[in-house]
């Protein structure tokens, strides 16, 4: 994987690094620090069961930690229940809203020990990182519950109602492949390149992407950057999901249609089948 990721690296810096379209990177060493991504669209087809998405850059030669932060940009609010027993059977008993959740949120961080080349047993510098980080926006799974907003629309409240509530989204989320904190997943090079990437799972949602690269040295926050990607649906993909958006009683009469076809399909080769 970093193999391939250094050879896009390699191609790509002298035509992309200088007129990277970035937000301006904040910190003394801005000037020196630039990013960039092996593409700015992935297309989801038919055949799309998931992707990589690279990225490459230079960073100032004091940098000791890099934080990369790969998120959805249209997040709407999440509606979800609590269930609990009632009379012995389980029932929905809660309901909640949250804003402010990204649908994916993965987080990549460098290990200086290891450096992306070796199996890491240092995950525990992940919260130190994010520790120094909060002053500047955060990452990790304290960052999400901090900028989310949770609305309690029906039940009755109790004191580990959010407590639950998050590490129950981040579980399902993570086990989909949406939400990930990756360490030693970042690469630097002597010559202060870095490259990683980011494994964008089949779920992953049609819309706007950004990924806020956060450098940080031993007095700080050096700079960042951000570069921005969109995931776009295509071909038959496309048209059947603007078919169900703007005429969802034709899209309903088509998926009956062709679950009726398919039952009829095969059971006349069933029976076919049978006749031998």
């Amino acid at each position: 994987m970093f193999a391939r990721c250094f050879a896009l690296a390699v191609f790509a810096v002298s035509n992309s690094l200088a007129g990277a379209p970035n937000v301006p990177a904040s910190g003394p060493a801005a000037a020196s620090l630039q990013t960039g991504l092996d593409r700015d669209r992935i297309e989801m087809g038919l055949r799309y069961q998931g992707d990589q998405l690279f990225l490459f850059g230079h960073v100032p030669q004091e940098t000791t930690d890099l934080v990369a932060v790969l998120q959805s940009r249209h997040n709407p609010p999440l509606k979800l229940l609590r269930k609990g027993r009632v009379m012995g059977l389980w029932f929905g008993v809660k309901q909640f809203e949250v804003e402010g959740l990204p649908d994916l949120y993965m987080v990549n961080l460098t290990c200086p020990i290891c450096n992306g080349m070796e199996t890491c047993r240092h995950a525990g510098r992940a919260e130190e990182l994010f520790r120094r980080l909060a002053p500047y926006g955060g990452a990790g799974y304290g960052s999400l519950r901090r900028h989310s907003k949770v609305e309690r629309l029906r039940g009755a409240a109790s004191e580990d109602d959010e407590d639950t509530l998050f590490k129950g989204i981040w579980r399902l989320k993570e086990k989909s492949g949406l939400y990930a904190i990756r360490t030693n997943a970042i690469h630097l090079e002597a010559s202060d390149m870095f490259f990683h990437s980011f494994p964008i799972p089949d779920g992953a949602q049609e819309g706007q992407y950004s990924v806020r690269t956060y450098v940080l040295g031993a007095a700080g926050l050096l700079g960042m950057k951000e570069d921005s990607a969109s995931f776009r649906k295509v071909g038959a993909v496309a048209q059947l999901t603007r078919m169900a958006q703007r005429h969802a009683l034709w899209y309903g009469i088509l998926t009956v249609v062709v679950a009726l076809g398919a039952g009829l399909l095969a059971g006349a080769l069933f029976k076919k089948g049978g006749g031998h």
